[in-house]
């Protein structure tokens, strides 16, 4: 599985040395999947990989989630980074479901994050690439049901994959 995943990175320019990675991770099984495979892609591939957690203020028990994934990030000696958002409150101050404010939140702070991953980067490195569930550049089938959208120009607002 590791391999088929790698030979998709490659044939859709996601994972070329020096990229740099952003995995937004729950702590649920896809995402930890996902994470130990780009664990295990990150040195042959060549990129960086950092992590993101998003806890969105819903369950009590999203503390070990948070707390599950900075164990495995520091174990295998991933840059963690942890977001608190109050979803509920963004949802009923919006109009948005729970759900949808949930989503909103999320891709903000991802958003936010590769930004800032990008500033820090020095003059010459690919930008930073955001994985997670869904795009947040726009809302075609191909990024929604990609595990990982490449952000080509974090500041352009373009979705790699459609070009949209």
């Amino acid at each position: 599985m590791v391999n088929r995943v790698y030979e998709y990175m490659i044939r859709h320019q996601m994972a070329a040395k020096g990229n740099r990675i952003l995995a937004a991770v729950s702590g649920g099984a896809d995402s930890m999947c996902l994470l130990e495979v780009l664990r295990e892609l990150k040195d042959k591939a060549g990129f960086e990989l950092r992590v993101l957690h998003v806890h969105h203020g819903l369950r009590e028990s999203a503390e070990g989630d948070l707390a599950h994934v900075k164990d495995c990030c520091e174990r295998a000696g991933i840059p963690f980074t942890a977001v608190r958002v109050e979803a509920g409150s963004y949802a009923a101050r919006s109009g948005m479901s729970v759900e949808e404010a949930a989503r909103a939140l999320r891709y903000e702070a991802l958003k936010k994050a590769a930004e800032e991953w990008d500033a820090e980067a020095s003059a010459g490195q690919a930008p930073a690439a955001v994985s997670g569930s869904g795009g947040w550049f726009c809302s075609c089938c191909c990024c929604l049901r990609s595990s990982i959208v490449l952000v080509s120009e974090v500041r352009s607002g373009r979705c790699p994959t459609c070009l949209m």
